[in-house]
């Protein structure tokens, strides 16, 4: 045996094996066809889905005009000391 495989032989066994055992079994599990069971039952989830779309559609849409707060941007609504800042008279750079 050459060196170079003695050395890599442990990674070597095991990755060979992987790969028959892939070659041997991977196609079946790839190309298999789902069951009637499972296609119905997609086609349960993709009406559902399309009926949680319909729903939020119309629900979900935000109301213009009722759901900002009236005092938006008040002295209220402000914490006063940043309030004091922005309408600090000595402040030359916001005129």
């Amino acid at each position: 045996m050459s060196p170079t495989f003695q050395k890599f032989r442990h990674i070597f066994i095991p990755f060979s094996i992987l790969l028959v055992f892939l070659l041997i079994f991977g196609p079946t599990t790839i190309f298999a066809r789902p069951s009637h069971d499972e296609v119905s039952n997609m086609a349960d989830a993709i009406r559902y889905l399309e009926s949680l779309e319909k729903y939020y559609s119309q629900v979900a849409r935000p109301r213009f005009g009722r759901s900002l707060n009236r005092n938006f941007g008040t002295r209220s609504d402000v914490e006063p000391r940043i309030y004091g800042m922005l309408s600090d008279p000595s402040d030359e750079i916001r005129r």
